[in-house]
């Protein structure tokens, strides 16, 4: 009787747990098809994420393109004194392009102002006056009209010079050298650089230096140099990558044995720049001709019939990349001086070693370092 009530108990404690198992499998049943929901709605969102970031993208596009289309209507007029528009722009400007430009017609203008803030490191004049236009071509009128009355001329060339300036290290004249550099539509300008000990002494004193350059430039090609529109400075020293002016300088041997490296393309980047041309390395003419090149390689690579058989030409007999610069007989001579070098470090070390097993040792360590040396002044003297 006792052994068929303890099967009894245990028949209901069974059928408890099954009880119990059920309600969890119903709850894990439920848990399962919870996570699937929710991952159907990641995936979802997933999807509604990416087409936000899709349009996003295409909004910032159109934002972009309306305010490229909008800035064309604008212009900017410059050393037009302050306080002179006294109290309406639009009025003043209007008359100002009527009387200075000889502009006819209407001139419709949607609004004026000046500029929030100066040109930086030109405090000292006027802010411009922006000018936005209801058309593109009353803009192109006027900016035609400004151009036909247009006074930028080379003032030196009238006078027989050719702009071009060399001046000795001083202390009243920065620059060393300077270049015609008018365009060949007439617009008239100077180039100049200021190198070597004239740097050094004049990096400094940038409030001393723009009125120093001006002063010589009198002083060389005559009071017209006064008279400017546009004075611009840049200092290459303070440049991280460039290393200084005029190109960059790179360590003894790099450019003979490393030079077509620095054009190599490295899968899909194919390298420009000045230092990577053929010819002209370092100046405009070389960045010019870099460009060009990379840009014939690369449309060689993805749209090769878009290219003539003279690029396609240029593109296949290219400068070959492969293998290593020959050897002058300079680099030969800085070899064997080297390899000789290294011999006498080597025995200098082993004489160390074997001072303190035999004393002979120095003797014949001597003769060898002798020896070596009457050797190397030898070749050199072949050589």
């Amino acid at each position: 009787m006792e052994t068929a009530g303890n099967f009894g108990v245990l028949k209901e404690e069974i059928n408890d747990l099954r009880e119990g198992f059920g309600e969890l499998k119903i709850r894990a049943d439920a848990s399962e098809l919870r996570i699937a929901e929710n991952e159907d709605r990641e995936i979802g969102m997933t999807k509604v994420l990416l087409h936000s970031l899709r349009m996003q993208k295409q909004l910032e596009n159109k934002c972009e393109e309306l305010e490229g289309r909008e800035r064309r209507n604008n212009l900017r007029m410059y050393s037009v004194p302050e306080k002179c528009e006294e109290n309406c722009m639009m009025d003043f400007v209007e008359n100002l392009m009527r009387e200075k430009l000889d502009v006819s017609g209407d001139i419709p203008i949607e609004r004026a102002h000046r500029a929030t803030a100066h040109l930086t490191g030109h405090s000292d004049r006027p802010r411009s006056i922006i000018v936005r236009f209801q058309n593109y071509n009353v803009r192109q009128r006027v900016l035609q009209a400004a151009w036909a009355k247009k006074d930028i001329r080379a003032f030196w060339r009238e006078k027989g010079f050719s702009g071009e300036i060399l001046a000795g290290s001083s202390t009243e004249c920065p620059f060393c050298v300077t270049f015609d550099a008018t365009s060949p539509s007439g617009n008239a300008v100077l180039v100049g650089f200021i190198a070597g000990q004239q740097a050094s002494q004049w990096s400094s004193k940038e409030s001393e230096r723009r009125e120093a350059v001006l002063s010589s430039l009198i002083k060389y090609l005559g009071p017209e140099a006064r008279s400017f529109i546009h004075y611009e400075e840049k200092d290459w020293a303070k440049e991280d990558y460039s290393g200084g002016c005029p190109v960059n300088v790179m360590a003894p041997g790099l450019l003979t044995y490393y030079h077509p490296s620095l054009r190599k393309p490295c899968g899909r980047i194919h390298w420009a720049g000045t230092e990577t041309a053929t010819l002209w390395c370092g100046y405009m003419s070389g960045a010019v001709q870099a460009g060009q090149r990379a840009a014939l390689e690369v449309l060689a690579e993805l749209f090769p019939t878009s290219l003539t058989r003279e690029e396609q030409d240029a593109v296949q007999n290219k400068p070959s990349d492969e293998g290593a610069a020959k050897q002058t007989p300079t680099s030969k001579l800085r070899y064997l001086c080297t390899s000789k070098a290294v011999v006498i470090a080597t025995l200098a070390v082993s004489a160390a070693v074997l001072l303190a097993r035999n004393q002979n040792a120095v003797l014949n360590t001597k003769a060898y370092v002798t020896n070596a040396f009457t050797t190397t002044r030898h070749k050199i003297c072949v050589l």
